[in-house]
This record gives C-alpha cells, structure tokens and sequence, in this order.
C-alpha cells in the first residue's frame, strides 16, 4: 500500500512538472 502511494505521487508529481513546463 504504502509503495503504491509512493508510487501514484510520483506519477502525480511528474505528470504536474510536464504540464507547468509546456504551460510556461
């Protein structure tokens, strides 16, 4: 569960960065 967690914030986090980058 908590490697799962880690996991989907992490691919929140990336997928985040891409957007504010091809945003600026």
């Amino acid at each position: 569960m908590e490697l799962l967690l880690n996991f989907v914030y992490t691919v929140a986090s990336v997928l985040y960065t891409a957007l504010f980058v091809n945003g600026s």
